[in-house]
């Protein structure tokens, strides 16, 4: 590593995660302490019902420049991102989970490659041991996002690091919160580092299936032209067609005189089904969508509380 490392500002998003956060704190400045010149740590509290954010004041209170934020209310991890964004000062920053899943050894590396002269440095996740809804998520993710911002990465939701440039674009930019597909298309260097990804030790995953529901929301909000409207007309003329086609198959049990549901009856139940499920999609996400319109960048509206410092010296 240079010897004039720039100031790293590590962001650690936290959601009812107490019992990991001294644990990720002392490995988090066990690397930083050896590998940076100087360096903060933020640890943002999205919100928690548990002692996270007493643990995040203990961590504080054990390892100089650690600041800990606390969000009023439960706004979501890129909401508690761009919390951490807004409040960090250094030249490059870097976005890291608090289940530890990803190495702290690995962010000296993206920081590195950042001070090469790239502005966003993105982990790439060559294994993953996740559940099953989050990988089918993050295949479909990160074919739409490349698709958007034109960037071709393997994995746009593993851990990042951008540079000062991209970070003050990510505050100029206040019309979405959904940062994975914000980030690359603000960022004009982009490069990927295979990172190791581990299992979780302690718990499951507080952003897990919640998350990745909200996190579809903020994709359809940046992209508003996606077609979220189709699930309307689509559930309706499939709705329909179940209608019809059950009618059809009812009026044959009528005329022969009994009961003996046919393939006409089961095919019209399915289609009334579908076309229910596709309707039931389109009101969550239209209720969904309209709320995050009126909490965009709600992040900094909802801090409750800041403690710690962060001088970044590493001495």
């Amino acid at each position: 590593m240079p010897e004039k490392t720039p100031l790293v500002s590590v962001i650690v998003p936290v959601w009812n995660d107490g019992p990991c956060v001294g644990r990720a704190a002392d490995r988090i400045h066990t690397v930083l302490k050896r590998t940076c010149a100087s360096y903060e740590v933020i640890f943002v509290d999205d919100g928690s019902s548990d002692n996270s954010f007493e643990e995040i004041c203990r961590a504080c209170a054990a390892h100089a420049h650690t600041m800990g934020i606390r969000l009023a209310r439960h706004a979501g991890q890129h909401a508690a991102l761009r919390a951490g964004l807004a409040k960090a000062s250094g030249e490059v920053l870097v976005n890291f989970d608090v289940d530890m899943q990803g190495v702290p050894e690995d962010i000296p590396r993206l920081v590195e490659k950042v001070g090469e002269g790239f502005d966003l440095v993105c982990g790439w996740r060559t294994e993953r041991r996740e559940a099953w809804h989050r990988r089918v998520f993050s295949f479909f993710l990160n074919r739409w996002v490349n698709r958007h911002t034109g960037r071709f990465l393997h994995d746009n939701g593993c851990f990042k690091a951008i540079n000062r440039k991209v970070a003050d674009r990510i505050g100029q930019n206040d019309s979405s919160r959904f940062l994975t597909a914000l980030v690359p298309a603000l960022a004009d260097r982009v490069t990927e580092v295979p990172v190791s990804w581990r299992k979780r030790e302690q718990g499951r995953s507080r952003y897990a299936l919640r998350e990745t529901a909200s996190m579809v929301l903020d994709f359809f909000l940046v992209y508003p032209v996606l077609p979220f409207v189709w699930f309307f007309w689509g559930g309706l003329t499939v709705l329909m067609a179940g209608g019809a086609v059950l009618g059809i198959g009812l009026c044959r049990l009528t005329d022969s005189g009994y009961w003996q549901p046919s393939w006409l009856t089961w095919t019209g139940g399915a289609l009334l089904a579908l076309g229910g499920m596709l309707f039931a999609v389109w009101t969550w996400a239209h209720r969904g969508i309209h709320r995050r319109k009126k909490i965009s960048n709600v992040s900094l509206l909802l801090i409750e509380r800041i403690v710690g410092k962060t001088d970044g010296n590493n001495g």
